[in-house]
């Protein structure tokens, strides 16, 4: 009873740490195409969402969403409010749930994987749904849009956050392993079964999807960095 306790208490704790890390990236760094932001909130709360598990997938992009929506962060108001909360949770949550059910190195890629195609459609729908009221567009205008900005955006923006994921997930448990906030005998078990080949081969997978992504971002849909209040 009192070791559940404890472990509820950490994983608020690591949940806040995530939160606020997951804020302070919005305040930092985005890349800006067009009505369109990117920032890197979504790869850190999906790493902290790892650690703690399914909830928090859905706990951290809404609290993460709504200190950004009242803060003077965001210029989109409620528009905002509910495309990030959506963004957010369809790719945290998916993958969440399925690297949750296995916890190794096949099931983290399939999970990260699904998060992407999984975020794409939502966001498309969303778009569809939602940007026709608030840009006062008409759904067959914003449907126009969908191969040449929405679609790649969207593609880009989870592949991006996906690869950021596999490159920061393995420091940022030794972080918390060193602070004693994560003991997760499980994966370190599965992480001294794995071979030196397939983490460089993680790290090379991670290092070329973000490269193309931000390819794309640059080159194709002429995307421009940012940083500050947005």
């Amino acid at each position: 009873m009192r070791t559940n306790r404890i472990e509820k208490i950490k994983k608020m704790c690591i949940s806040a740490v995530f939160i606020a890390l997951a804020f302070v990236v919005t305040l930092v760094f985005h890349i800006k195409v067009l009505f369109l932001t990117f920032d890197l909130k979504d790869a850190v709360m999906l790493i902290g969402a790892m650690i703690c598990g399914p909830v928090y997938a859905v706990v951290m992009p809404v609290i993460t969403a709504l200190l950004e929506f009242m803060s003077p962060v965001s210029d989109t108001g409620i528009y905002g409010l509910i495309m990030n909360i959506l963004s957010s949770v369809a790719f945290s949550l998916p993958a969440c749930l399925v690297y949750n059910y296995k916890k190794s190195i096949k099931s983290a890629l399939l999970g990260i994987t699904t998060a992407v195609f999984t975020t794409t459609a939502v966001m498309l729908l969303a778009n569809l749904i939602v940007t026709p009221y608030y840009y006062h567009m008409t759904v067959s205008g914003v449907a126009q849009m969908i191969p040449t900005l929405l679609l790649p955006f969207n593609l880009t923006k989870a592949a991006l956050n996906a690869g950021f994921v596999l490159l920061l997930y393995k420091p940022m448990i030794q972080t918390l392993r060193k602070a004693k906030l994560v003991d997760l005998s499980n994966e370190k078990s599965e992480e001294k079964k794995s071979k030196i080949r397939s983490s460089v081969l993680m790290s090379l997978l991670a290092l070329a999807l973000i490269a193309v992504s931000l390819c794309v971002f640059f080159l194709v849909l002429g995307g421009k960095i940012s940083f500050g209040i947005k």
